[in-house]
């Protein structure tokens, strides 16, 4: 049910281009899932592109790793998604140059999307470290709370000491 509100919340358009490589790779497996034929193989492909299309209509930006995946398996040739690959191999490994040339469109039509998803990603782990640090700093503080104000400056002065120590002690020395 909330997955249904969170379509009804979502006001801004979606942006087709940025899914324009998920719709002809999918389009070119119903092409070939009605030429040759539905079989077993194509069951993985088919989930992958209902998941990245479902989270792409939520506008969910994670369908674009969602989606990368697929290329990447697609890629190495773990599963199939169209009638003719034009591969090259090197020993057992084969690499589908289709795909290869999917991947990389992919990923120059999403750019913006990505690096921001990185940018996100990078600020809640700043923010995670800033909050482990605090807590750090707190326990610095808690275990230094009863040494004298020369023992402190000794803390600073100290090279092989932590940060965050020294952080607690100019705190303490600030009270």
């Amino acid at each position: 049910m909330e997955v249904l509100d969170s379509i009804e919340k979502v006001k801004k358009p979606i942006n087709w281009k940025s899914g324009i490589v998920l719709f002809v790779m999918l389009l070119m497996t119903i092409q070939t899932i009605v030429v040759y034929g539905f079989q077993f193989n194509y069951v993985s492909v088919i989930i992958g592109y209902a998941l990245s299309i479902f989270l792409f209509y939520i506008k969910k930006d994670v369908w674009i790793y969602v989606f990368l995946i697929l290329i990447v398996l697609i890629l190495l040739d773990f599963i199939p998604f169209y009638y003719f690959s034009f591969q090259i191999g090197i020993g057992p490994m084969h690499i589908n140059m289709i795909a290869l040339f999917f991947l990389i469109i992919h990923l120059n039509v999403n750019e913006k999307s990505i690096k921001g998803l990185m940018k996100n990603k990078k600020k809640k782990v700043d923010i995670q470290n800033k909050k482990e640090s605090n807590a750090v700093v707190s326990r610095f503080e808690f275990k230094f709370r009863k040494k004298t104000k020369s023992e402190l400056l000794s803390i600073l002065e100290n090279d092989s000491m932590r940060e965050e120590a020294k952080q607690a002690a100019t705190n303490l020395l600030q009270k």
